[in-house]
């Protein structure tokens, strides 16, 4: 049975076999893929957390409106 340290610098230097293999192009491309996940998905976070708020207030402002003219849930 392999002893833990070895299993661990196997594991490591497979690792940095593949981080070392990677080229300044191919590290930016995959930073580049990154960010603009990262920028969708917030453009995605933003979209629906304002419109969430967007709505409140709308809805707010339709009770009040709804209210002062007399309309009621009167069934």
């Amino acid at each position: 049975m392999l002893e833990k340290s070895s299993v661990a610098g196997a594991q490591a230097g497979g690792i940095m076999a593949v981080v070392g293999g990677f080229t300044f192009n191919e590290w930016l491309q995959i930073g580049g893929f990154l960010l603009a996940l990262f920028s969708v998905l917030f453009q995605v976070w933003a979209t629906w957390y304002f419109k969430t708020k967007h709505l409140k207030i709308a809805e707010a402002r339709l009770a009040a409106d709804l209210e002062e003219k007399g309309v009621g849930d009167d069934a």
